[in-house]
């Protein structure tokens, strides 16, 4: 739930500034600026602490007074205080107290672990509460995107920050834990986590940590023994309090009047003991029993005398809001009440909750649902054991919503999620039905995230969210994002640490210079002038094919910045340096120089250099051709010589970049030459996005017009991703002319999240300028609100594949088809260009697996342009595979670009079709790109050998090549194919040849040692195993070097080598293949199978790569069906569950079911 910004002011400014670590503002700004003062930090916590703490301290004079010395001298600096009692001591007493009445200078913040009070006794309540004290000390605000990777390492960075903070202030941070021994987390499984194992060691920037506890039990096992909490000087036993002493035989006598009180201080006593707590008077209204007992009765019960066994709480989500929460009033208590109360009736009071719980699921749990069924229910359920009530109320979406409406995150429910998992993972015979219900929920709420556009920190911060905004960066990935994200965030707060903090990110010298760029702006020129020698420095560094380009970059940054004489400079200095070699590299290089030149004013300089780069076009290489004519076109358009620009554009034969290059021509055009243009491009996104380009030259009724026509084109846009990227032009043009509202309907028409967001962000942006805030401030939230609810397209369409492929694998052909259909529309609204383009041709390659070939067909036709290669080549090999060759040959030739289709070609010809390998040679002696035409030969000598009267053409192809690394797999492939015929004298002869070529060029195969396993694997299929082991000896240890020891390990047991075969696997680094090495020799050696599967889950368990460890334990399931139910539950608890689908199958067919529930759940359908 979001809470409406407090506006402080909107108006245009100029160039902002700020100090590091301060605040600027360059437009617009809505909220609170918290400025990181050294001001008391006010957090829900603290409320829970003031119920905590007594309403006055007695007799602690001498601990308080060794409190503060501990907290301030500069010898305890980054040290531990282990304060020790038995029960009714007071050290909660004592420490509460401390919390909320520190020394001057000391900041604390706190934990009090409750085991009796739900949702406050674990590692997660750790988090959650200490999260928000720090965020509050930073002046930051709860994200509400983390994920169970991400939010403990963001606690520990927060804690470090606020350290450090509190030390440049000269304010000592203190954290305080009491309760150690009251954590519930500790007994929760073996892979359950205790809070003291998330205690710093050491402690950061001089903060010292206070924790207290019982003197058993002892230290939980996952803390590391190093660890502060270890040492025995750091214990202080803490003497019992007279006051604490009275307090407990106060409560034991109103225990014992509760229990044989009336039948509603009975119910009181009960509804809590079994809840653990967190009950309102409202809830224990609504348990009771007596049907006229109102919240009025219920709070005065709890208030009178008896009612001293019980404490109060404030809520957890709204402490000033919701009602308080009751508990009973010590640890000991509640057990003492368990006892008394005897496990009847405690079942029976656990009923009525179930009870209660379960009305509220079947009313979709409305508006209002109490607090303790979102939080403290699952912690009651967890406490005892029930995982079908726990799966089942998890994996409830509605609940999720009301958690995340609670608490502003969905990192609640994805902990409770995990939690869960874990249990059922950790069942003496795991519940896979459960598992796979979990995991989708699971996978669905990390990656509901994961389309949140790098805008939209920026557009937090212009609502005035600041806080909010800073902690959306670091959840941005991949670097790149982020670095997108702190750009576009500098430009609303212009504060340079970000900058500063944000340059580790920075991948290349592009990426200095935009930094250096954003300094500039923010006033901040010595940062912005070390950036630019950083990046001259790289440029004197770097190959001369790669200097031009760097030092282009830094000229034209220099000119936008303002100093025209260093980039007329650094400018000159490319033009005289030596030409480079070559016309691709000399071409590109003179385009560039044009471009800059260009854009600095010099036309008539720019038009001679692009004139000199286009005659060297006439020597350049076809596939290098379309890039540089498409740069060329746009410098000539810049230059004003369109007629000419437009010749060229026109001249590009890759179509996509000729569209590209024809956009550039028509905006720079007058709209009549223009609009001939646009009707030129094939392309209908890019021709929309061409007409919303060119209404900025256009007055406003023009523009209308042609944004009208252009809204008519997206109709007939066939991809979803596509046609989205075309409204979002057709959004940014009618933003321009001032459409606002129109601009949001187009924005809210886009399909895929990220684009949706980005397009109302921009609309969100627009009305801030012009002062409607409050619109502003909705379109952000309802952008970020589209991401969060759609933003796992990609999750559905891959989770669809990997079961529809495990379908093929069983053999149901006609639901792998449904299931594929129903991927196909999630797969196109998803991700980027690349990604989505990927995920379509998988999809098309299980078409053809699972036999529907005219649907894999027009599936394959329709993918992103630059991916329908890919579809194709998945097509023809099928095909070839299949054995319909003439089918096959038809689509390989109808790929237009001529290296794939020669590729797609020789496919057909290793399946039989010898002649087309002629075909392709004759295309081959017309390549003029040296590498291209050598690979080309190479896979045509491959080719050959595989056809018996074309084996010693194979050898002749071979010995002509001229690069090493290709010759040496050509000749392998030739000597493979004389061992085929059995002639092993000419085999013998050319693997000499072979071994030669590695003892030679030892550095070129070890750089280009992809080559190399393949040729392992046919010297180890003819037995070679001596000159294989000594080929291997020549690759570096790694990726490579593993696959052929494993090629080997593979054929040396088919043949019962086991001796030698396990000797081999001992030499692969590389886990997986070691696995997959000892796996082998487990199916080979029946005697040794189980130790060889021992040996093998040892291995997997030694990775601290989850993903990795998933992958390894689904491969010994594999081959151990009586293990195979453990492994893949363990599987899916460590990676996503489309990793496990295959298997998972296999061992339980029903789980296509669950899948297609459980996803029908979470997509809303």
């Amino acid at each position: 739930m979001t809470d409406r910004p407090r506006r402080i002011e909107v108006g245009d400014s100029g160039m902002a500034s700020a100090s590091s670590g301060g605040y600027a503002n360059t437009g617009v700004h809505i909220g609170d600026v918290n400025l990181l003062t050294g001001v008391p930090v006010r957090t829900n916590y603290r409320h829970q602490v003031r119920r905590i703490a007594p309403p006055q301290l007695l007799d602690r004079e001498r601990e308080l007074a060794e409190l503060a010395e501990f907290c301030t001298s500069p010898a305890t600096a980054g040290r531990y205080r282990w304060w020790q009692a038995g029960a009714w001591s007071g050290k909660t007493a004592l420490l509460s107290w401390f919390t909320l009445n520190p020394p001057p200078g000391v900041r604390v913040i706190s934990f009090f672990i409750t085991a009796r009070l739900a949702g406050q006794n674990n590692r997660a309540a750790f988090l959650d509460n200490l999260l928000e004290q720090l965020l509050a000390l930073l002046g930051e605000t709860v994200p509400p995107f983390l994920t169970e990777h991400t939010r403990e390492p963001h606690l520990l960075s927060r804690l470090e920050h606020a350290a450090q903070l509190c030390q440049d202030r000269g304010e000592q941070l203190i954290l305080l834990v009491d309760g150690l021994d009251e954590d519930r987390g500790v007994t929760t499984g073996p892979d359950a986590h205790s809070i003291a194992a998330l205690l710093p060691d050491p402690p950061p920037a001089g903060m010292r940590v206070l924790v207290a506890g019982r003197p058993n039990p002892p230290v939980p096992a996952d803390v590391p023994q190093h660890h502060p909490l270890h040492a025995k000087d750091i214990v202080r036993p803490l003497a019992p309090s007279r006051a604490a002493k009275a307090i407990r035989r106060e409560m034991e006598r109103d225990l014992h009047c509760l229990l044989n009180g009336t039948p509603l201080e009975q119910d009181l006593l009960g509804l809590l003991t079994a809840a653990g707590g967190g009950l309102t008077k409202f809830d224990l209204a609504e348990l009771t029993e007596l049907t006229d007992c109102s919240p009025w009765e219920v709070a005065s019960h709890l208030n009178t005398v008896t009612g001293r066994s019980f404490a109060r709480r404030d809520s957890h989500y709204q402490p000033e809001q919701s009602p308080e929460v009751f508990l009973l009033g010590h640890e000991d208590i509640q057990l003492t009440a368990q006892d008394m109360l005897g496990p009847a009736r405690l079942a029976a009071y656990r009923e009525r909750l179930h009870g209660w719980a379960e009305g509220y699921r079947e009313r979709g749990w409305p508006v209002g649902t109490p607090e303790y069924l979102v939080r403290g229910y699952h912690t009651m359920l967890t406490a005892l054991g029930d995982l079908v009530r726990l799966t089942a109320l998890v994996t409830d979406p509605g609940r999720q919503e009301r958690m995340h409406e609670y608490s502003g995150s969905d990192s609640n429910a994805l902990a409770e999620i995990v939690s869960v998992l874990a249990g059922q993972v950790e069942r003496a015979q795991p519940d896979l039905t459960a598992i796979t219900r979990l995991a989708v929920h699971r996978d669905h709420l990390n990656d509901r995230h994961s389309d949140i556009p790098p805008e939209m920190p920026a557009a937090w911060a212009m609502v005035g969210q600041v806080s909010r905004a800073e902690a959306l960066l670091q959840f941005l990935t991949p670097a790149h994002a982020r670095l997108d994200g702190v750009l576009a965030l500098v430009e609303i707060v212009a504060d340079p640490a970000l900058l500063v903090e944000a340059t580790p990110l920075a991948k290349g010298h592009k990426d200095l210079l935009r930094l250096a760029a954003a300094h500039a702006r923010i006033g901040d020129l010595d940062r912005a002038a070390a950036l630019m020698d950083q990046v001259e420095g790289q440029a004197a560094d770097a190959a001369p094919e790669d200097r031009s380009e760097i030092l282009l970059d830094l000229a034209l940054t220099r000119f936008r910045l303002g100093e025209t004489e260093s980039a007329i400079e650094t400018i000159t200095g490319v033009k005289s340096a030596p030409a480079l070699p070559g016309p691709v590299d000399r071409a590109a290089q003179l385009i560039g120089i044009a471009n800059v030149r260009v854009r600095m004013g010099e036309v008539a300089m720019a038009r001679t250099l692009a004139g000199e780069a286009e005659r060297l076009l006439r020597s350049v290489p076809d596939r290098d051709e379309p890039a540089l004519l498409d740069s060329l076109a746009k410098v000539l358009a810049r230059c004003g010589d369109l007629q000419h620009a437009e010749t060229v554009a026109r001249a590009i034969t890759n179509p996509y970049t000729r569209d590209n290059a024809l956009r550039a021509v028509a905006r720079a055009s007058d709209p009549h030459r223009s609009a001939a243009i646009i009707r030129s491009i094939a392309d209908q996104a890019t021709k929309v996005s061409t007409m919303a380009l060119v209404t900025a030259d256009l007055d406003r009724l023009q523009a209308l017009v042609w944004l009208a026509e252009a809204d008519t084109l997206t109709q007939v846009i066939e991809d979803a991703y596509d046609r989205g990227l075309a409204r979002a032009d057709i959004t940014t043009a009618l933003i321009r002319i001032g459409e606002l509202g129109h601009a949001e309907a187009s924005a809210r028409a886009i399909e895929d999240p990220r684009t949706h967001a980005t397009a109302l962000i921009a609309v969100a942006t627009a009305h801030a300028r012009t002062g409607t805030v409050d619109r502003a401030f909705t379109l952000v939230h309802d952008a970020y609100s589209y991401v969060r609810t759609y933003g796992d397209r990609v999750r559905v369409a891959e989770t669809l594949l990997a079961t529809a492929q495990a379908c093929i694998r069983v053999g149901d052909h006609s639901r792998a088809v449904r299931l594929l259909s129903e991927a196909e529309p999630w797969a196109r609204g998803s991700d980027n260009g690349a990604g989505r383009g990927h995920l379509l041709c998988l999809l098309a390659d299980a078409l053809l697996d699972a036999g529907a070939f005219d649907q894999a067909k027009t599936l394959a036709d329709t993918v992103p342009e630059d991916w329908r290669d890919v579809a194709a080549t998945y097509l023809t090999e099928h095909l070839s595979d299949s054995g319909d060759l003439a089918q096959a040959e038809r689509i390989a030739r109808a790929i237009p670009t001529h290296r794939a289709r020669y590729w797609a070609l020789l496919t057909v010809a290793d399946a039989g079709a010898a002649a087309l390998i002629d075909e392709v040679e004759a295309h081959a002696d017309e390549e003029d790109d040296l590498l291209w035409r050598e690979e080309l030969l190479a896979r045509m000598a491959e080719s050959m050998a595989g056809h018996d009267e074309l084996v010693d053409r194979a050898v002749t192809t071979a010995r002509s090549l001229t690069m090493t690394h290709l010759r040496f797999a050509a000749l392998a492939s030739a000597a493979l194919g004389h061992a085929r015929l059995g002639q092993d004298r000419d085999s013998a002869t050319l693997l000499d040849e072979v071994e030669d070529i590695a003892q030679q060029a030892t550095l070129e195969l070890r750089e280009n040692s992809q080559v190399v396993p393949e040729v392992i694997a046919g010297l180890a299929r003819i037995g070679d195993f001596d000159r294989a082991e000594r080929l291997i000896s020549a690759l570096p240890d790694g990726l490579h070097r593993s696959m052929a020891l494993s090629e080997c390990v593979r054929e040396l047991a088919t043949r019962g080598d086991l001796g030698r075969a396990e000797r081999l696997t001992g030499d692969i680094t590389v886990l997986d293949s070691r696995v997959r090495s000892l796996l082998v020799l487990a199916q080979a050696d029946p005697a040794r199978r189980d130790s060889l599967i021992d040996e093998a889950e040892q291995v997997a368990g030694t990775t601290g790569n989850p993903d990795f460890q998933a992958g390894m334990l689904i491969d010994i399931a594999a081959h151990a069906p009586e293990r195979a139910t453990r492994l893949i539950a363990r599987a899916i608890q460590l990676h996503d569950l489309d990793n496990a689908v295959g298997e998972l199958v296999r061992v339980q067919p029903t789980a296509i079911d669950t899948i297609e529930q459980e996803l029908a759940v979470v997509s809303g359908d």
